[in-house]
């Protein structure tokens, strides 16, 4: 005989229910957290690109992509340290190869392309890039880091289950640039941090 009294059917129903419910709570701040959503893009439009519309994807992948490009520019003439260059040149090229290869496959897919892109938040965010001053590397190389962070989240939603197979093979190579990206600005944000200046 057990040296405590075996729980009835109804008790071990609740105790497994109880068991559960860390992992629940866990699911729930995670539903609370906002999602990561591509930069210059307001959320309800982030929102329907990440439920696997393409015309929002399309506007929100080519409102990242346009500001990369701007952001990029600026950083080349702008920028004081050569790594930060560096990064700014290889983000000029492949965002400027992204948008192409966006406009090839929805043009492909029979997909309509979005106007208007240069929204008042992208402007914005140049501007306030453009007035950084002496603290323009940190500030550039932060506002990549978290770009990259939402151009991954964003061309993984899509290439999941996005409409089109072309524009999806897009996205998922897209997806494989922005991991990279966002490993290099990471890295250049640690040194820049450090306050090391380049060799």
């Amino acid at each position: 005989m057990p040296p405590y009294p075996t729980p009835s059917r109804p008790w071990r129903v609740l105790l497994r229910r109880l068991s559960r419910l860390p992992a629940l709570l866990a699911a729930g701040l995670l539903l609370l957290t906002p999602p990561p959503w591509p930069v210059g893009l307001d959320a309800p439009a982030a929102r329907a690109a990440v439920a696997a519309d393409a015309s929002d994807y399309l506007r929100a992948a080519l409102a990242d992509s346009g500001f990369g490009v701007e952001s990029a520019r600026l950083a080349l003439d702008r920028a004081a340290d050569d790594e930060v260059k560096a990064l700014a040149r290889l983000m000029l090229a492949d965002q400027a190869r992204a948008e192409r290869a966006l406009r090839t496959a929805a043009g492909q897919d029979s997909l309509t392309l979005p106007r208007g892109l240069r929204g008042p938040a992208r402007a914005e965010r140049l501007e306030a890039l453009e007035a950084a001053g002496a603290a323009f590397d940190r500030q550039y190389v932060d506002g990549l880091v978290e770009a990259r962070r939402r151009a991954l989240f964003l061309h993984r939603a899509y290439a999941d289950g996005g409409e089109g197979a072309r524009l999806r093979a897009v996205a998922a190579s897209l997806a494989e640039t922005a991991e990279r990206h966002l490993a290099l600005a990471r890295g250049l944000r640690a040194r820049l941090g450090e306050g090391r200046q380049p060799a």
